[in-house]
Formats: C-alpha cells, sequence, structure tokens
C-alpha cells in the first residue's frame, strides 16, 4: 500500500465514544486510512442488551490492518478523580 491508500499514514486520532455506533465506525475508517487510533469508550465488559465494549473497535482497527489503543473514559472514571478530598 502507498500514500494514496494511506492518506492518514503518520497521523493520530483521539475517536470517543467508539465501543458501538458511529464511534466505532470513524475509528475503523481512521486506522483504515493509516491513522494510528486512540479511542475511549465507558462500556469495559459485556452487558446484556447494550453491545459494544472497549474491544469491539480493536477488533475492527485491527481488521483495517491499523494501530490503536483503547482507554476506559467516561463518568464513573473522572468524577471520583475530580471530587475534592473530604477533610
Amino acid at each position: 500500500m502507498g500514500d494514496i491508500d494511506r492518506p492518514l499514514a503518520g497521523s493520530v486520532a483521539l475517536v470517543t465514544g467508539a465501543s458501538r455506533g458511529i464511534g466505532k465506525g470513524i475509528a475503523g475508517e481512521l486506522a483504515a486510512a493509516g491513522a494510528t487510533v486512540y479511542f475511549t469508550a465507558r462500556s469495559t465488559v459485556e452487558v446484556a442488551g447494550r453491545p459494544g465494549t472497549l474491544g469491539a473497535p480493536a477488533g475492527e482497527i485491527a481488521r483495517a490492518g491499523g494501530r490503536g489503543t483503547g482507554l476506559a473514559c467516561g463518568p464513573r472514571y473522572l468524577l471520583p478523580r475530580l471530587r475534592p478530598n473530604p477533610p
């Protein structure tokens, strides 16, 4: 593959909400275009009736021949760090 096939080679992308739907699709397309993709998702474990986890975009990126790293991110991960410590 040349630069025409992978126009984003050497670029880095960040995709939020990548465990399903549009975010997952965007992560896969960016990887297919050559970008290294960092992606976030709140879901880290499968939940009945709610498809998609942090691992879902990783598989899509690998199938596209790209590189990516998933980061668990969402209110339940951020809020405890933002609250001040009690006296």
